[in-house]
């Protein structure tokens, strides 16, 4: 099965810091070491920010693709090949 966009903009984000937010509203923002075909991730180095603003740090966590109500991507994707819209033909 061919990957979707977003699933190869993950693939992109490896190595780059991202922030998850989970669907019960708690964001997660770390180092992307690894991404599979489920969106599960594997983050490093990360600050776990629950709803109440209590932050913990925990040095590697997987999260469940099924549980990502968001990503936020980091800036340097805006120059992604996926990213860039194609001319109109005229």
């Amino acid at each position: 099965m061919k990957p979707s966009v977003p699933l190869k903009l993950l693939y992109e984000c490896e190595n780059f810091q991202l922030t998850v937010e989970l669907d019960n509203g708690t964001k997660a923002t770390g180092k992307l070491v690894q991404v599979d075909d489920l969106m599960n991730l594997t983050l490093d180095d990360v600050v776990l920010t629950e709803i109440n603003g209590h932050n913990t740090r925990i040095e590697r966590m997987m999260v469940r693709g099924s549980l990502i109500q968001l990503i936020i991507l980091p800036p340097i994707l805006q120059y992604s090949p996926f990213l860039k819209l194609e001319e109109p033909k005229t």
